[in-house]
């Protein structure tokens, strides 16, 4: 189904949790983090995003700002994206806040 919408112009976007992986080599067990269902996919997503949370506290412990931060982990339509983070979203208690988006998502760069 997400095939074809694509082919209509609709983009899609699929959220998941990351498992951990085990990997075996000659140098030993290697742990690393995943999308839970990537493999399942057949190489049919193109990009990667992983989102993280970052909460900033001042020196009393009072939270100061929260900030949510993008990382393409894998992307096929440009590779120079691939270990670039970008701000998605701060918020602050008082309700202020900072949007930024994912651009990447919609100026063609993807």
């Amino acid at each position: 189904m997400s095939r074809d919408l694509v082919r209509l112009g609709v983009r899609v976007f699929w959220e998941t949790h990351l498992s951990i992986t085990n990997f075996t080599y000659k140098s030993g067990s290697v742990d690393e983090w995943k999308p839970a269902w990537e493999k399942k996919t057949n190489g049919y997503l193109p990009t990667i995003i992983l989102m993280e949370e970052n909460q900033n506290h001042d020196d009393e412990g009072e939270l100061e700002k929260t900030t949510f931060t993008a990382t393409y982990i894998k992307c096929k339509t440009n590779p120079e994206l691939v270990n670039q983070s970008r701000t998605v979203f701060v918020t602050r208690p008082d309700g202020e806040y900072t949007w930024n988006g994912l651009p990447d998502l919609y100026d063609g760069t993807l």
